[in-house]
Order: structure tokens, then sequence, then C-alpha cells
């Protein structure tokens, strides 16, 4: 309401932001020596504000046509014209066992789920949804069984932070401290073979074969069994560590001899812009990350790549740490680079 307030005058989008931004740093003056908890969360929002994008706060705050909806009038709303509530697509913002232990105890209990949604939006503050509606006339069934990942490819983002054994040793999995940590044999592998794949989503029944074959089991079924009830494969999909898929994301994993990225990402990185993956998320790539990416148009050859990037390490526009000689420099640019294109293939960036 303020930046609205601040810029009703005007009617350039550019100017419009421009003054809007302009009126951000005035509050954070205003509640520098403020202790209390609505400064700390003004505090939060504007530090958050200070670092979105011009379009976004456009969009977001600056329209003339903006009125919000609590999630439970919406669906009210739905149910009005013969729609109804189906889903999330983003499932662990729907699952209640993600809450502390006493929160998602008392949300257990209440038997109207568009309630609970609600309830949990009010707790975490939640401000978008991408919600999923289908004709109320409609059967709906809403309980899944642990069996019901078999039908999809599965990834995941974590990783092993050490070495997979046939015992029951425990095995964390995370990205630098553990996520979660397992302990049965099956599952540890189940995981590891996921991590191995580098985001790249395999089919349920490769799984179970390639986590069969590992661990020398001959009975598939027993390995099915272990993977549905022991690791239990869909708590971990609301839990938010294993992915769903129904089909292969458009990617590739390997880097090509003329490797490329889609144009929307070459044009999100001439605009600055965090860039889109082809699974759907959108990431923030360093300035060096960013300047290879944009030359990954088909055109050029890795060869060719490597030296364009040494050329802008000559010129100055990136440093090392350490000076190196110019033997040196060349093999450490084109040893950078393969890292970082291997680092955008695992991101899902190459096509």
């Amino acid at each position: 309401d303020l930046m609205l307030f601040h810029a009703q005058h005007l009617d350039v989008p550019e100017e419009k932001i421009e003054q809007a931004r302009a009126i951000l740093p005035f509050v954070v003056e205003a509640l520098e020596h403020e202790p209390s908890p609505y400064a700390d969360y003004l505090r939060s929002e504007l530090q958050e504000l200070a670092e979105r994008s011009d379009d976004y706060l456009f969009h977001e705050f600056l329209e003339l046509v903006n009125d919000p909806v609590y999630f439970a009038d919406f669906i009210a709303d739905a149910r009005a014209v013969g729609l109804d509530y189906l889903a999330d697509t983003d499932l662990p913002s729907m699952f209640a066992g993600n809450m502390p232990d006493g929160t998602a105890s008392r949300l257990f209990e209440v038997e109207d789920i568009v309630a609970t949604e609600q309830y949990m939006d009010f707790i975490r503050n939640r401000r978008f949804r991408c919600t999923l509606l289908v004709r109320a006339d409609g059967a709906t069934r809403r309980t899944l069984a642990t069996t019901d990942v078999e039908r999809f490819l599965l990834a995941t983002d974590l990783r092993p932070l050490g070495a997979w054994s046939g015992d029951d040793s425990p095995l964390g999995f995370g990205a630098t401290e553990p996520a979660i940590t397992v302990y049965d044999p099956v599952s540890k592998a189940a995981l590891c073979i996921l991590a191995e794949q580098r985001g790249d989503p395999m089919a349920y029944t490769a799984l179970v074969e390639a986590v069969a074959a590992r661990c020398g089991i001959d009975d598939a079924g027993a390995v099915r069994l272990r993977l549905d009830e022991e690791l239990n494969l869909l708590r971990l999909v609301f839990a938010g560590v294993v992915q769903l898929h129904s089909s292969p994301p458009p990617c590739i994993t390997a880097v090509a001899e003329r490797p490329m990225v889609t144009a929307l990402v070459r044009d999100q990185l001439a605009q600055g812009d965090p860039v889109t993956t082809q699974r759907h998320q959108v990431i923030t790539l360093d300035p060096f990350e960013s300047a290879l990416a944009a030359l990954l148009d088909g055109s050029r050859t890795l060869a060719e790549i490597h030296e364009t990037m040494l050329a802008e390490f000559r010129a100055g526009r990136f440093v090392f740490d350490q000076k190196a000689e110019d033997d040196d420099l060349r093999a450490s640019v084109c040893r950078l680079c393969d890292v970082v294109l291997e680092r955008l293939a695992a991101a899902a960036l190459l096509v």
C-alpha cells in the first residue's frame, strides 16, 4: 500500500518502479532503532522486496487490479461454479506431517481438507498457491497408498554424505548436513542410486532392478516391499526430498560437443534475471556461470567455449585468487569451464 500510495501519480511503469523502490530506504531508516516485533517483520519484508526483480515488484505490488483472497474463499467461489479442490502442485506443502509434531496432530484432527490447508497458510504466512481444481461432480480419491509411487519416475537432489555399505550402519543424505539418515541397506542403496542420476528422473522399475543388483537380491518383490514400506518413498515425496515425474524433462545430463541452453535461458541471462531450468525450477547463476551459459547456443564447440572464456580472464573480467602463468591459466580456465558445464547439465539447463 505504501508503494502504491507513493507512486500513484505516475503512469509510466519504469517510473512507478523507481519511486516504489525509492520509498523503501525511507522506511528502513525510520525503523533503524525500533526494537518491536512489527519493526522486525517490516525489516524482513523490506529486505525481501529489495532483492526482488523489477518485473516481480511491478506485477505483484503495483498493479491497479490486485485483489488477494484467502484460499478458503477462493475454493468457495470455485464450488459455486461447479469446481472443487484437488491438490496443490507442490505436494510437500499439503502434508501436515511436515509441521512440528504437536501442530501436525492437531491438524490431522481437522476433517475438512480446505480448512486444514487454510490453517497451514496462516501458520506459514503463505502468499502464493498453485491450486489444481477439478469438476465437483467427479470422484476424488484422497487416500494415497505407498505403492502409488510405482507409477512415476523418481528423482532426488540429495547426495550421500558417505559411502554405501550393505549393513545397518547410518548414512546421511543432504547437501552438506544430513537432511535424513538411513540405516536399512536397501533404502541406502535406493537413495544412492537416485543421487547418482544427478536429478535425472528414474523409473521405479529401473530403480528396483538397480537396487536388487547392488544389494545382491534376486527377489524384486522383496526390494519393492522394502522401498515402499521400510524407506517409504511416498513419505519422502511429501517431505520434499524425492520428486515425482510423469515423464522425463526435455534436457540432457551429459555435456555435448556443442552444448546448448534454451533461448529462454539466454534471454533471461541477457536481462540479468535468474534462469528457469527444464525441471521448471528457478535458479541464480554466478557471474562466471552466467557468462559461460550465455555462449551456449549450440554453435560453439567445447574448445571454442574454452578459448572465449580464456579471453575473458586475459582481459581481466574474471580472475583467479592466485596469479597464474599463461599455460597454467589456460588449463585452469578449461577445467573451470568443464566443471561449470557439468553443473549446468546437473541443473537441467542443457538441451
